[in-house]
This record gives structure tokens, C-alpha cells and sequence, in this order.
């Protein structure tokens, strides 16, 4: 039996037997007493009608459109995902899920039925993207189409294959590379460069911290609104010093064209998530421990730090075995001293 519970003000948690799918649902219903009774009133039809084998009318849900969908996503799921969850979706996050949107919709259009995708489309016309890239937009898709069919906007969602992605190895840049990439940088390519290098940031991190100058601090929502707080450099700060109001005057797209251009002009191939890696081992080659670097990157767990620098941890060990043998040996070969001997 379909029913509604109110939970503030214009706002019903609804509950249905989809018997279509033979699936319990329940979705968070925005609107007025009557609104959500009629609701409710159309989905028990429906549901009695699917559990009695009685014809119904086409069902609706089978048609809608790509941009129908998105909209109804952007205008009211985010919101009822937010009350399931009880925390809210970071900004990063929502800007990830549009630009993914506007990438299906550019590809698709807006009218495009979604139980009639075809997913190969979008793979052959978006092949200039990395594997992973696609890889994330699908994600949003299949999250949205979700969404869509627990809350009775969707019956049927599009066959979703993802890109099967072979982890590579951790690439980092070399200390030649960063020389060679500096000294082809303009004045702001520079800036750019070495501020990714030295705080580690992800791109979505940009337009999602606050300066701290008298601790020298960079306080920043990352994934999961995780929030950290990054020590920098006295350039670091400078850097910052020079943008207006301390704020890089770059979009998360904007920062992409900047750097691909730098990496042509060096022929070196970079992004910022290889300055964050790079920006990891330089940490480690300076003698900072594991948990530190993970602190400043905002690795959840140091099993993912140690994963990424694997190699180089290895290295490290190698090279602390080499001082702890050369301590040993001063200390065989150094002489007693005699105040030792006489106690």
C-alpha cells in the first residue's frame, strides 16, 4: 500500500510496492498536502494495477528525456539525497556533476529518451577523454538514473558499461622535469605551476579554501567534505599574495587549458594530479614521515599513501639501512673513552 509521512512543511517521505520490479521504494516528496495525497493516490493505481495484471496506461516514467531528468535531479534530488544521507553533498561535488551533465547532454541533447541510450556514443564522441574521465561521467549517469527510478521518475535505465582501467604505476615528474617546465613558464604559468606543486591540491580543491598568513595555513574542503588544514611555504603565500583577494582567478576548467598549454611547451606531459604526486614524493624525499604527507595531501587512510609511493618508500627504507650500518660502523671502529672504561 502506498503511503505518505509528513516530515516538515511541505515535505512527505512516500513508501510504494513498485510490483513492476518487485521493489519496496520510498522517496522524499516536495509540495503541499494535497500535492502528496494525489501522489500518493496515483501510485497505489498503479501499484494495484501491476499486482492485479490489470492494463494500465503506457507508463511515462519509460520516456523521459535526458534533460527532464537532470533538471529533476538538480532541483530536487540533491536535496532528498542530502535528508537520506543527513549531511550535504560538498560544492566540488555538485560542480563535478554538472560539468558530467553537461558533457552527456552536449553529447546526447537534451531530448534524448534514457531508456534509449546507447552508452557507446557517448564512448566514441568523448574518445579525446581519458578512460578515467569517462569513467566519471557514467558514474554521475548511473548515480542520477538511480535516483530516478527509487523516486518513480525512471523505469528503465540505459545499459551502463564502464572502461576496465589497469592501474598504472604512480607517475610523478623528476626534479629535471620541474626545472624544464619552469623555465619555459610564463610569469602566471609559473604561479599556477608551483602553487599545484607545493600544496598538493586537487583541481576541484581551488575554490575551496581559506588563508590563514599568520600561520601560514591553507584550510580546505577535499573529498567527502573532509575538511584539512595544508601548511605552505613562505613563496606559497606570496603566490597567493598576488591574486586578487588570495583567490587563483581560474575555473576547474580554466586550470586545465593553463597547465596543458605549459606541458606542450615542455613537452612534458603533466596535470595537477601528477603536481599532487610529485608534491607527495618531494615531501618524502625531504625526510617527512608517511602520516605527515598523507595529512597534507588528505589521504583518508595511510595505506593509500603508502600504495602511491610504494617505490619510493622502498627506496627510503634502503637508504635508512645504508646511515643505520654507517652509525654501526663508527661505533665499532670509534675508540672507548676512558671515563667509560673507569665507571
Amino acid at each position: 500500500m502506498a503511503t505518505k509521512k509528513k516530515l516538515s512543511n511541505n515535505k512527505y517521505s512516500i513508501s510504494w510496492m513498485d510490483h513492476a520490479f518487485g521493489t519496496y521504494r520510498r522517496f522524499v516528496f516536495n509540495g503541499n498536502l494535497e500535492e502528496a495525497s494525489t501522489k500518493v493516490k496515483k501510485l497505489q493505481t498503479i501499484q494495484d494495477a501491476y499486482k492485479n495484471r490489470v492494463p494500465v496506461e503506457r507508463d511515462e516514467r519509460q520516456d523521459i528525456s535526458l534533460d527532464k531528468l537532470m533538471n529533476l535531479f538538480f532541483s530536487e534530488g540533491i536535496s532528498n539525497i542530502e535528508i537520506e544521507r543527513g549531511h550535504k553533498f560538498s560544492e566540488n561535488t555538485i560542480i563535478g556533476y554538472r560539468q558530467s551533465v553537461k558533457r552527456l547532454i552536449n553529447t546526447y541533447g537534451p531530448d534524448q529518451i534514457i531508456s534509449k541510450m546507447d552508452i557507446n556514443t557517448f564512448k566514441d564522441r568523448n574518445r579525446h577523454l581519458e578512460k578515467t574521465s569517462i569513467n566519471r561521467d557514467l558514474n554521475v549517469l548511473s548515480r542520477i538514473c538511480n535516483w530516478g527510478k527509487k523516486n518513480d521518475h525512471l523505469s528503465k535505465s540505459p545499459v551502463i558499461v564502464h572502461y576496465k582501467i589497469e592501474h598504472k604505476e604512480i607517475k610523478y615528474l623528476e626534479e629535471d622535469d620541474i626545472r624544464i617546465i619552469q623555465a619555459v613558464a610564463s610569469k602566471e604559468e609559473y604561479r599556477l605551476f608551483r602553487f599545484f606543486l607545493i600544496s598538493g591540491f586537487r583541481r576541484a580543491e581551488i575554490s575551496a579554501f581559506t588563508i590563514d598568513r599568520v600561520k601560514r595555513t591553507l584550510t580546505v574542503t577535499g573529498k567527502g567534505n573532509k575538511v584539512r588544514t595544508v601548511y605552505i611555504t613562505k613563496e606559497c603565500l606570496d603566490i597567493l599574495s598576488q591574486w586578487d583577494e588570495g583567490i587563483p582567478p581560474y575555473d576547474y576548467d580554466q586550470i586545465k587549458y593553463v597547465l596543458k598549454k605549459l606541458s606542450d611547451k615542455a613537452e612534458i606531459g603533466f596535470s595537477t594530479h601528477t603536481l599532487r604526486r610529485t608534491c607527495g614524493s618531494l615531501m618524502l624525499s625531504s625526510g617527512c614521515s608517511i602520516d605527515q604527507v598523507a595529512d597534507h595531501l588528505g589521504h583518508s587512510d595511510t595505506k593509500i599513501t603508502r600504495r602511491h609511493y610504494a617505490k619510493l618508500m622502498e627506496s627510503k627504507r634502503e637508504e635508512a639501512v645504508e646511515l643505520f650500518e654507517k652509525r654501526l660502523n663508527y661505533l665499532i671502529s670509534s675508540p672507548v673513552s676512558t671515563n667509560s672504561l673507569q665507571s
